[in-house]
């Protein structure tokens, strides 16, 4: 889903084409460096839709012999790792056979600290051309807190994007040795975040984006090839691509036509259940959602709930419970008649972060689709664009949600919380043959005050199962997708949302008074009761405001890897 601007048979096409322009592309590789990419590609998995065409490509190396390939051949070479790590007897002879590579590399990693980075120049390619040899030395384990992730992922990241940034046509090649595998799947997506992959900028005729980036791990002394090196990357670089879209190019039809056209690729294991569009959310009473879009209606940008299920080759029972993730997908969010300012209003066509996230882990995990995968997924994507016009919900109207409970309106700017609403009602209701989940996770761009409660790096969770709660921090550190719960407390925050003529309002009373976990807790009053009463039932809400986006406003494709990792050890256990 690249959705910028083409070239069209060597000219400018309009942004207002760009809905319709799906064409693959392809560039004209002519230099050295390009050549140089052209022979790569054939030793690397590709991460890289053609669509993307203002990005470079990105590819993993899972093997020694393309490890070694890609190291000789790149124009730059990035090492990332602790000191200890890439001092390790033979760990940078994994990377590469050549002595003046290895010499350089680790006499860099022998005068820097913790934090610091370093480059030279060697004369050593085929091409005889100049290598640049960068090493970045991160943290060690003792030197992180214990709200981090050991090896400091988000290090990595910014440390490698960093050090690509000058690459210009060359190549790069970087990779991050770690002493053990246990983080591995997180340094292999700190790395795949580093190219983003959507852009919207004149190019002219015979462009050729910047050098393709080769991304591996060494781990243990070895050039370590798991299942993510396969399946993660490109499905996290197209939630990326999702949520830095301008809303112009990605509304709510072009999200749903996305998700429809992924779903197909994804094969057999991938079914499409069911699209509901604004008629029919309104006769079938998912009074909230369709609220919340009736005002694009009007332009013909209809919201959707969107349900996918993936069915695992291993399971027995295509019935079987199953685990749901439901996410908040409002593509662009103007506050609804409870206007945002002019600043804040720049900036909220990321407000389906939730959804894309989901919509990623749910691609990584279909797409692996291990033998020992057992467990049914089911994806709900709640699609809708905040707008404003003569079908705006006011404050003060009552919604009918799914549930049957009634909401009144007293901030059209809480939207995301009734959209989640009727998502999770979905879930749980008992008509709905569709859905049989024992676990449920829905994620959003929900609140702004998380980032005043939990970070920019730390999403908040609020989670009505104290297993499940520490599962979610744990899989936070080990992934790199950090979360950190909040108070779970239905007992205190559900007079927050006291209203006199309806059963709740959706906005709080007082906004001292834990606004995130508040949140949450209206989309918990939309769970089916009988359904929270059971004992083998659980939820959790993640709230990643703060930690999908950076602050130059591009996406992290936070959740991809959390929710992927939360998949698999809930799978693993028989949920």
């Amino acid at each position: 889903l690249a959705f910028r601007r083409v070239l069209r048979e060597r000219s400018y096409m309009p942004a207002s084409s760009l809905a319709c322009a799906f064409r693959s592309s392809s560039h004209t590789y002519t230099s050295t460096a390009t050549r140089t990419r052209r022979t790569t590609r054939t030793m690397a998995q590709k991460h890289h839709d053609d669509r993307w065409s203002s990005s470079a490509t990105l590819l993993t190396i899972d093997s020694p012999s393309s490890m070694a390939n890609v190291a000789a051949r790149a124009g730059k070479l990035i090492i990332i790792g602790t000191k200890d790590a890439i001092l390790a007897p033979g760990a940078m002879e994994c990377v590469s056979s050549n002595a003046d590579v290895t010499s350089a590399a680790r006499g860099l990693a022998k005068s820097l600290e913790s934090g610091a980075s370093r480059s030279t120049t060697l004369n050593v390619t085929t091409d005889d051309e100049l290598k640049e040899v960068v090493v970045c030395i991160i943290p060690s384990t003792t030197e992180v807190s214990r709200h981090n992730s050991p090896i400091s992922s988000h290090t990595i990241a910014a440390s490698a994007k960093s050090a690509i940034g000058d690459r210009k046509k060359r190549s790069a090649c970087v990779v991050t040795i770690l002493p053990n595998d246990e983080f591995a799947a997180s340094a292999i997506s700190a790395m795949a975040r580093i190219v983003p992959p959507y852009a919207n900028k004149f190019r002219a005729s015979g462009y050729v984006a910047d050098g393709d980036v080769h991304i591996g791990v060494v781990a243990g002394g070895a050039v370590w090839n798991g299942p993510e090196t396969r399946s993660l990357p490109k499905a996290l670089r197209r939630c990326q691509t999702l949520v830095d879209s301008a809303p112009n190019e990605l509304d709510p039809n072009t999200f749903v036509d996305e998700v429809k056209r992924v779903a197909v690729e994804l094969g057999a294991s991938v079914k499409i259940v069911e699209i509901k569009r604004f008629t029919q959310l309104e006769s079938e009473g998912y009074g909230m959602l369709a609220g919340v879009g009736r005002a694009s209606t009007r332009d013909g940008r209809e919201p959707a709930l969107v349900h996918l299920r993936f069915t695992p080759k291993g399971c027995p029972d295509p019935n079987a419970p199953s685990i749901a993730f439901v996410g908040k997908g409002i593509t662009f969010d103007t506050g609804g008649l409870s206007l945002k300012s002019k600043d804040g209003m720049c900036g909220m066509k990321t407000d389906m972060g939730g959804a894309a996230g989901m919509f990623g882990a749910f691609e990584a995990i279909a797409t692996e689709n291990a033998d020992e995968f057992k467990t049914p997924l089911d994806l709900v994507l709640c699609i809708a664009e905040n707008a404003i016009g003569s079908g705006a919900i006011r404050p003060d109207d009552i919604l009918v949600a799914k549930s049957g409970k009634t909401v009144e309106i007293n901030n059209t700017d809480a939207e995301g919380r009734l959209v989640l609403g009727d998502g999770v009602a979905y879930c749980t209701d008992p008509e709905n043959k569709t859905m049989n989940p024992k676990v449920i996770v829905d994620m959003a761009t929900l609140t702004g005050a998380q980032m005043i409660a939990t970070g920019r790096k730390h999403a908040g969770l609020v989670c009505d199962n104290e297993d499940m709660e520490t599962l979610l921090v744990k899989l936070g550190k080990t992934t790199g997708d950090l979360v950190h719960p909040l108070p779970y407390a239905p007992e205190m925050f559900k007079s927050e949302f006291s209203s006199k003529v309806a059963d709740m309002k959706n906005s709080v009373a007082d906004r001292a008074n834990a606004q995130s976990s508040c949140a949450g807790q209206f989309i918990a009053n939309h769970l089916n009761e009988e359904w929270s009463k059971r004992e083998d039932t659980r939820w959790a809400h993640i709230d990643m405001a703060g930690p999908g986006n950076l602050k130059d406003g591009l996406s992290t494709g936070y959740g991809v890897t959390l929710l992927y990792a939360l998949y698999k050890t809930l799978d693993a256990r028989g949920l």
